[in-house]
């Protein structure tokens, strides 16, 4: 098992926010939260912490994946993650194959957050 696999299963072991099971769209939502935070960063870091950053935030989004995918009855598990990019690659793919286009669903929950804020600000 690889590095990323083990850390992966200690945050899959960390990532319970309670003892309940979630639902899916509770857990579709915890993903899609967790899949805008690829990638950038509120706080801009630089060296050994911008990579520190992007590993974290790349093992919370695989492990809300995998959660979500397993609501959905796939059989997965973090020992898939050898090779991260093939296993989100994939298990992106059941999701798509099942209706749930993860872009599309990020990119209005985005713009429902902003038209939230802006009026707010009015």
């Amino acid at each position: 098992m690889s590095m990323y696999s083990e850390l992966l299963v200690s945050a899959l072991d960390i990532d319970q926010p309670s003892d309940e099971e979630p639902t899916t769209s509770a857990a579709l939502s915890h993903l899609l939260r967790r899949r805008g935070r690829l990638g950038g960063s509120r706080w801009p870091q630089k060296g050994a912490e911008a990579r520190y950053g992007t590993l974290v935030d790349h093992l919370a989004y695989d492990a809300a994946l995998i959660k979500v995918v397993r609501l959905l009855g796939v059989d997965c598990s973090a020992e898939e993650f050898d090779l991260p990019e093939r296993a989100r690659t994939r298990l992106e793919a059941v999701l798509t194959s099942r209706g749930i286009q993860l872009d599309e669903i990020g990119a209005a929950a985005g713009w429902t957050e902003r038209a939230a804020t802006e009026a707010d600000a009015l």
